[in-house]
């Protein structure tokens, strides 16, 4: 799998200059970025469908095992993007153990993909072990803010919104809200510069994918 491949060994003796350095980090960045939205797009393919969702968990396993850090970090997004507001129990334990990486972009990443997977829901077991993390990051001030935005996305609406953007059993498709889920995963690939930074308001991109949990009807006019 070429997103696990290792970058290539340098030459001995290689000397490089400071504007080589500069185009290598950038390279390095455009790479991990691309391999970012890689993983994504496997859970994008295969959030319609039982089968391809359990053969994209297999993916995502090999991916976490092997993959380095720029698409370890979209793991946990990719299995948020495949059960958005329907809480898997067997990837609870997965992305519980991912909370406390030694990366802490994954850690970051694992924290907030429970409060998607969970939104709108009032998950017993998603909300004990964010209050658990809650008193485990309370020295940390950018992960206890994280904490705090996936309580808030478990309880989204007192438990009456979903995040989730299929219709009718996921038989329809609103593009709406898959486009503000993709953005917003898409922000999180850089996530110290962007909602830990100065970029906060880009949470604002869930909005669009809001919707009412309960049955709303319609008159014909």
């Amino acid at each position: 799998c070429k997103l696990c491949e290792p970058p290539a060994p340098k030459a001995e003796g290689e000397k490089t200059t400071k504007e080589e350095e500069k185009k290598e980090k950038l390279q390095d960045q455009i790479d991990g970025e691309t391999n970012f939205v890689s993983v994504l797009a496997i859970a994008l393919i295969a959030m319609a469908e039982d089968v391809g969702a359990e053969m994209a968990h297999r993916n995502l396993e090999h991916i976490l095992q092997f993959g380095n850090k720029a698409v370890r970090k979209a793991v946990p997004l990719a299995y948020a993007l495949l059960h958005m507001s329907d809480p898997e129990v067997a990837l609870l334990d997965t992305l519980g153990r991912l909370t406390h990486d030694s990366e802490q972009e994954v850690a970051h990443n694992a924290i907030l993909a429970l409060g998607l997977m969970g939104a709108g829901t009032n998950h017993a077991r998603i909300a004990s072990m964010l209050r658990a993390l809650s008193g485990f990051y309370c020295k940390d001030s950018q992960s206890l803010f994280i904490v705090r935005c996936s309580q808030g996305l478990l309880h989204l609406g007192k438990g009456l919104m979903t995040l989730a953007p299929g219709r009718a059993d996921r038989t329809l498709l609103s593009q709406v809200a898959l486009s503000s889920l993709a953005s917003f995963m898409f922000a999180c690939s850089d996530m110290k510069d962007s909602i830990l930074g100065t970029g906060h308001y880009l949470l604002y991109l869930l909005v669009p994918a809001m919707r009412p949990r309960f049955v709303v009807t319609l008159q014909q006019e």
